[in-house]
């Protein structure tokens, strides 16, 4: 079993403006405004016991009804059944980890067609609108912001895709 891990993260942005050619086609270029990329890449080392015997293993959204299938007895070859590596949410809003640590990293993509709102105090207010398609990737600072305190909710239902990690 491994005993390290690693999330490697990064955005990159690049403004561009278009000039259109007298050929036709619009030729772009970086911005003289900005004059420079914009972004970064990191990593964070994280817990290598984010699963454990404990049942707080959904620290990601990609998990499968038998991953457990060497205890289950079941082949996994011959195994048929799909997933959808996605979370349902509801009005009611979801948890996305029990866990008390502090947070290391969060990853959350709207997979679904109605707008998500994410709150970092357990639900008591929604500041962040994820809409269709639309993801935010955040670091905590290690002490302030916990695991248990980021929560999802949509008012007309949707399927987000996360990784939620504490710290090594």
């Amino acid at each position: 079993m491994a005993d390290n891990r690693r999330l490697i993260f990064g955005t990159h942005i690049v403004a561009m403006q278009g000039n259109a050619l007298e050929e036709g086609p619009v030729k772009w270029v970086l911005d003289t405004g900005v004059a420079k990329s914009l972004g970064s890449k990191g990593f964070l080392l994280v817990d290598a016991g984010q699963y454990d015997s404990t049942g707080d293993s959904g620290w990601t959204s990609m998990t499968h009804p038998q991953e457990t299938w060497d205890t289950d007895g079941d082949l996994w070859g011959f195994d048929t059944t799909c997933w959808s590596d996605y979370l349902t949410i509801d009005s009611s809003g979801s948890v996305l980890s029990a866990r008390t640590d502090a947070l290391g990293i969060c990853y959350i993509k709207n997979v679904g067609s109605n707008e998500a709102q994410i709150s970092l105090d357990t639900g008591s207010s929604y500041h962040i609108k994820l809409s269709a398609g639309a993801s935010i990737v955040f670091r905590g600072d290690g002490t302030l912001l916990t695991l248990e305190e980021v929560k999802v909710k949509s008012s007309s239902g949707t399927n987000i895709e996360y990784i939620i990690a504490k710290k090594a």
